[in-house]
């Protein structure tokens, strides 16, 4: 069992040896911890991912023309990023604000960047072939068993208000498969520097300890 702190800790270092920003990395490692919370797959979701884009196999973009792009199916990591930047706004009391989408790899991944959304009062549900997901402050339901597909051909996102704020109770420590916590630490090691005179003046490793 791992605690969120070390699981969320871990994927961030991870994340950035895979070729993310230290920023996108705070987000992988935002998302795990919130799809853990709700007691979906969360580092077996982002493992794939993470091994396709360190190895070239997913395409990063870079722009919004770049994500949008008709011939190259949605990255759901990506995908969450442009909607919490772009495309999310507040709905309106009454109202739900439905975003659709075609061809998305990995979608679990997308469902992990919005769900931090949830804490500020907001209902969040996605749907896709043989699943749906809600979460709100004050509950979370999952239905069917593809709950970790690697690309779906259609899948849609709701947005709406959630009036009463109580917080569901959450898990604070997961399992992890040890295939999964093994590929993590060996991604993250690709960012340690390894200790030297030079390293350790630039503030890597311990230092020297001087006793005055």
């Amino acid at each position: 069992m791992y605690s969120l702190g070390e699981v969320e800790a871990l994927s961030k270092k991870a994340s950035k040896a895979a070729g993310l920003s230290w920023g996108e990395a705070a987000e992988v490692g935002r998302a795990i911890r919130s799809l853990a919370k709700f007691e979906l797959p969360s580092v077996e979701a982002f493992t794939p991912f993470l091994n396709d884009l360190f190895h070239g196999k997913i395409y990063r973009p870079i722009t919004l023309e770049e994500l949008e792009a008709k011939d190259k199916p949605l990255v759901g990591f990506f995908l969450g990023l442009h909607i919490i930047d772009f495309e999310f706004f507040e709905p309106k009391a009454e109202k739900v604000k439905v975003l659709r989408f075609e061809k998305v790899i990995q979608p679990l991944t997308l469902l992990g960047v919005l769900l931090p959304i949830v804490n500020n009062g907001i209902k969040v549900e996605v749907f896709w072939e043989n699943f749906s997901f809600s979460a709100s402050p004050t509950g979370h339901e999952r239905h069917g068993r593809n709950h970790n597909p690697n690309l779906e051909q259609s899948l849609s996102v709701h947005f709406s208000i959630c009036k009463e704020k109580k917080l569901d109770s959450f898990i604070n420590r997961i399992k992890v498969k040890r295939k999964d916590w093994k590929n993590l630490e060996e991604l993250a090691f690709k960012t340690y520097v390894p200790e030297s005179k030079i390293s350790r003046e630039k503030g890597a490793g311990s230092g020297d300890l001087i006793d005055d």
